[in-house]
């Protein structure tokens, strides 16, 4: 989010929007916001068997880890945090 911020790019989280006109999106709860650039991306959430898995970590993500022998920087995916 800093790279975003120090860039001019803002983030709008829970904004569902309704209506598009003339550069400006307008929220369902009344929100507006002006934009020269909108990106849109629908809310999700991993289905049940990602989120019941035991390879997911917090919020039903994968745990990234990178064995001893890795180079710095390159994750590995492993169900129990080191491989």
């Amino acid at each position: 989010m800093e790279v975003m911020k120090s860039k001019g790019i803002a983030f709008h989280g829970e904004f569902e929007p309704t209506a598009f006109e003339g550069g400006k999106v307008r929220a369902k709860d009344g929100r507006e916001l002006a934009y020269d650039l909108l990106i849109l991306v629908p809310p999700f959430a991993p289905n049940r068997v990602v989120r019941e898995s035991p390879l997911a970590g917090p919020q039903a993500s994968p745990r990234w880890t990178a064995p001893p022998s890795a180079p710095r920087g390159s994750p590995t995916f492993s169900s129990s945090g080191t491989r």
